[in-house]
């Protein structure tokens, strides 16, 4: 996601607020003009001109307080815009965390099934060998327990870092709610 940059935002603000200004100094400018073509000038055609560029000068202030008030937005939004990008952004991880923590709880329970079935066999044919140790399926059920041990422990440690993940990722949803 490509983020909102509040510098540039904050930038292109100053321009509107700059053109803002120059606005102001070119009414200021016909406010000066018609001052001084009403001191000058006695004409019956006067009060039209007069009319016309009080017209233009009031346009000119609306103009200038437009641009103001979208460089103020401008500089009041980008931030929130940004903000809220975040927290889309972490929202979306906080949910793939938590999809990532329920697999490996799966896999964690499978694993540990797994585990429960092998020691039962192995329990099972115990109890049938009865000491006769070089039984080869007592051997590959021995067998099998480790690898259902070692798929439990890597399983958990699978757990624990999506717990971990899943955690960090909700702080800073919260952080920016």
């Amino acid at each position: 996601m490509n983020y909102v940059n509040v510098s540039e935002a904050n930038r292109q603000a100053s321009q509107l607020q700059a053109r803002a200004n120059l606005v102001r100094s070119v009414r200021e400018r016909i406010e000066q003009y018609r001052i001084d073509l009403g001191v000058q000038w006695r004409a019956s055609e006067m009060a039209t001109i007069e009319q016309a560029l009080a017209q233009i000068i009031a346009e000119l202030n609306s103009i200038a307080r437009e641009l103001d008030a979208m460089g103020n937005d401008i500089q009041t939004r980008a931030p929130q815009v940004l903000r809220q990008q975040q927290l889309i952004t972490a929202q979306a991880e906080l949910r793939n965390a938590e999809i990532a923590l329920n697999n490996a709880n799966n896999v964690f329970r499978n694993a540990n099934n797994e585990l429960r079935n092998a020691t039962t066999q192995l329990n099972r044919l115990r109890q049938q060998l009865n000491a006769n140790l070089g039984d080869p399926r007592l051997r590959a059920a021995q067998a099998a327990v480790t690898r259902a041990q070692t798929s439990v422990t890597t399983a958990q440690t699978r757990v624990r870092q999506a717990t971990v993940t899943r955690n960090t990722i909700a702080a800073r949803v919260r952080a920016l709610s």
